[in-house]
């Protein structure tokens, strides 16, 4: 229902009741002919899919329900009107797809690597996440014995698919560099099937040490974007594309449960019976389910990463999670209570903050006592100012404030976070202006404002020469830029779409030799454009 709404809508359903989502879904399929897609479907329950069916029946003649599924057991609760059973690639459709993602390698190869190439394909039974991932794993690879290894491995002997196909991701997994699997591993701690988010992710990364600056890189940042090109390059992550501006991604399920296989007792789904002696070992809280019974003092001792969705956790997690030493991540998409806040703030050590579905118009003041803090993520509709002592926070790299829509200002001392390289704030704003102490954030590389109620920049965002991405997109009161922009020599992204009272750009603009996207799309008031746009990759 909420990825329905959002498709709908291009609303974000966590800022709406459930009542107004089924309404808004019901209201906008009446009478229309309509084709829903739903891909990878896991729910069982006959029940659950009759209520679903009551909010959607209500479409024209020749409405369709396209879905899919690995599970046939959905199949059988949803009834449908026809049954297609896929079948795996033949042998020569295997080795096309296998070829393909090898690319024009493939014709440099000689005979005998080749029939070791069949004979890889052969053992992945005809199924494409296997062929694909073992394709990526070896595209590159010319010497016969590193085909060989592959063939010869006996995880690709399992009887059942299933088991070959895990077997396949495992095998490609092995060829991964060791900080490769490290980020791949942290990925799992979010559950099956959510869309996750680029930035987010790298900022877990640096948070939990899987990256470190090597040679040719000067930001983590970079080293994170690197890493998840590389997986998404073999196939390990997958799906990406922009949403509300934000680059989003998937992780297929498959991979999610070789993830969590590799962590084994590391990582926990659930808490277990035995809380005392049973976690000592876990150092990753994945937590849908919420426990019933009061979690041991040291419940969370070992822990480096928690995430909770949903739920009343106020007692049961969050009093317990202050006492760990090692904790480094939290995420929680609850409505948290002040003194859980509180509580949450004592975690003296921690790096990542990621915070949704607040409902409080203020935090408190000790959020600022977090030295630690690299990361602070908060969508909170209700919250009309952050901590005026925030700039304590010496390390803060990332400061994601998108859909905290009642948010007007930020504090001055936003100027001392002198370690700050990217602001988002994003998303049907009332910010109208930016304080003159951001020019102190000299580090500062990405600065998105999307959606606000900005009528200008301050002169002094001009200072900010490590800056590389500026986006203004749907700033629909914004009148002009500084003067001064051409001194951002180091800018590659400026992004005007949608700024509809915009007339002119600055006569400088030209002196940005590193600009080489400008969106000016739907900048319907603008005059003319600036000299040496021929320049520009992407116009």
């Amino acid at each position: 229902m909420m990825k329905m709404f959002e498709a709908i809508t291009y609303k974000k359903s966590e800022h709406h009741s459930i009542q107004n989502i089924i309404q808004t879904i019901a209201i906008t399929l009446t009478g229309k002919r309509y084709l829903l897609v739903l891909d990878d479907v896991w729910t069982v329950g006959r029940s659950q899919w009759e209520d679903f069916m009551l909010y959607i029946k209500r479409g024209a003649p020749g409405s369709s329900i396209l879905l899919t599924s690995r599970n046939r057991n959905v199949a059988e609760a949803v009834e449908p009107t026809d049954l297609l059973k896929l079948l795996s690639l033949s042998k020569d459709d295997s080795w096309t797809v296998f070829t393909q993602i090898i690319g024009e390698d493939i014709k440099g190869l000689d005979s005998e690597l080749l029939e070791v190439g069949r004979e890889i394909v052969n053992k992945c039974g005809g199924v494409p996440l296997a062929i694909k991932v073992l394709a990526n794993v070896l595209r590159g690879k010319t010497r016969i014995e590193q085909w060989k290894a592959v063939r010869d491995s006996n995880l690709l002997d399992a009887e059942d698919k299933e088991h070959r196909v895990l077997a396949s991701l495992m095998l490609s997994y092995s060829h991964l560099p060791s900080h490769l699997k490290r980020c791949f591993t942290i990925c799992s701690l979010f559950p099956k099937g959510l869309p996750l988010d680029k930035q987010q992710m790298v900022d877990q990364w640096i948070a939990h040490n899987v990256i470190s600056l090597t040679h040719g890189y000067n930001c983590l940042e970079d080293v994170g974007d690197e890493c998840f090109n590389s997986l998404v390059q073999v196939s390990f992550l997958q799906d990406v594309k922009e949403y509300f501006g934000r680059v989003c991604y998937e992780m297929h399920d498959l991979l999610h449960d070789l993830a969590q296989f590799i962590l084994d007792e590391q990582i926990s789904t659930n808490v277990p019976k035995d809380a005392t002696s049973s976690t000592k070992y876990h150092k990753y809280f994945s937590l849908v389910q919420q426990p019933k019974k009061p979690l041991p003092r040291m419940f969370f001792k070992n822990a480096r990463a928690i995430y909770v969705d949903g739920g009343d956790c106020d007692d049961i997690i969050f009093n317990k999670a202050k006492n760990a030493k090692h904790l480094c991540s939290i995420i929680a998409n609850n409505n948290l209570s002040t003194t859980m806040l509180t509580a949450i703030f004592q975690t003296k050590h921690l790096k990542y903050l990621e915070m949704s579905r607040l409902q409080c118009e203020s935090l408190p003041e000790t959020m600022s006592d977090i030295w630690s803090l690299q990361a602070l993520h908060l969508e909170c509709s209700s919250l009309l100012e952050l901590p005026k002592s925030i700039g304590k926070l010496q390390k803060l790299r990332t400061l994601n404030l998108s859909w905290c829509m009642k948010l007007k200002f930020l504090p001055d001392s936003i100027g001392d976070c002198n370690m700050l390289s990217s602001i988002y704030l994003c998303q049907y704003m009332e910010l109208a202006a930016l304080p003159n102490s951001i020019g102190r954030n000299k580090k500062l590389r990405v600065l998105k404002l999307d959606h606000t109620k900005i009528k200008e920049l301050p002169v002094v965002i001009t200072k900010l020469r490590n800056l590389q991405c500026l986006s203004l997109r749907n700033c629909y009161r914004l009148v002009e830029l500084p003067k001064g922009i051409g001194n951002l020599d180091k800018l590659q992204v400026l992004n005007l779409e949608y700024c509809v009272q915009l007339v002119e750009l600055p006569k400088d603009i030209n002196n940005l030799e590193k600009l080489h996207v400008l969106n000016l799309e739907n900048c319907g008031e603008l005059v003319n454009l600036p000299k040496g746009t021929s320049k520009l990759e992407k116009l």
